[in-house]
């Protein structure tokens, strides 16, 4: 993100306590003070203040929700892992 610093402050000022500098953490943070009554809510609101290149995906109790930035610069993939990996 290319607006990561002036996020991070933004989210500080809000009086939100941050372990690191990450996109990540401040994204998290972010979409976890949102408002919205859904988790897919809280995305959608938050995504919009994200300026550069991002791809993530969040997984809730009930929801895999994914997002990347609106040109489509970081490409998301995905995979499977069989029962037998996963140690199930």
């Amino acid at each position: 993100l290319v607006n990561s610093a002036v996020l991070h402050e933004g989210v500080v000022r809000e009086g939100i306590a941050l372990r690191t500098t990450t996109d990540s953490e401040v994204i998290a943070a972010l979409v976890a003070c949102a408002p919205g009554l859904t988790w897919a809510d809280r995305v959608c609101r938050t995504m919009p203040k994200l300026i550069g290149s991002y791809s993530l995906v969040m997984l809730t109790k009930n929801q895999l929700i994914g997002a990347r930035d609106p040109l489509g610069n970081r490409q998301t993939s995905t995979s499977a892992v069989s029962s037998a990996a996963a140690g199930s």
